[in-house]
């Protein structure tokens, strides 16, 4: 029997989540799904044979010399989205130590990402045509989950304690 001044040899339970961290773990679960889905839905199609051609073929109506790299910095980069955001969930939900550096991470490459992808697609004439209010929103969207998520997971106490394996 042990008493209660002897040393346990189990290492200490983190918390559960909760408070903000359930509104993270939210974001860390629906991330891969969003990314996944976006992928599938809106950026594959792109790469079908017939469209390929008409974007990436000299002469043809929507030809233009950048839908080529755009649409590859758009694939790779979200297939590094979706691929981190995966381990990020993981790793999230397994508590590891690992994760606050992960998060922060993924969530400035993201953001880094997105910035690149609006002034990049904004050179091509069919977006520098259109509304861009959505995408600005958008933007703005993801700065503020940088400003917010980012100090969190780099200074708050319930991370520290939650993400100790």
């Amino acid at each position: 029997m042990r008493h209660k001044w002897q040393g346990d040899p189990r290492p200490p339970q983190s918390p559960k989540i909760r408070g903000w961290l359930l509104l993270a773990a939210l974001g860390v679960a629906l991330l891969p799904l969003r990314l996944a889905e976006f992928i599938a839905a809106d950026l594959l199609p792109a790469f079908s044979k017939d469209v390929w051609s008409l974007l990436t073929t000299p002469g043809t109506e929507a030809y233009h010399p950048l839908n080529a790299p755009i649409l590859l910095f758009e694939l790779v980069g979200n297939l590094i989205l979706l691929v981190a955001s995966l381990v990020l969930a993981v790793l999230f939900f397994q508590k590891r130590r690992a994760v606050p550096i992960l998060a922060v991470s993924v969530l400035v490459f993201a953001f880094v990402f997105y910035v690149g992808d609006y002034f990049a697609a904004r050179q091509l004439p069919a977006v520098a045509s259109q509304d861009d209010t959505e995408s600005r929103l958008d933007l703005a969207g993801a700065l503020l989950v940088c400003a917010i998520a980012v100090p969190y997971f780099l200074v708050s106490r319930r991370v520290k304690e939650t993400f100790v394996r």
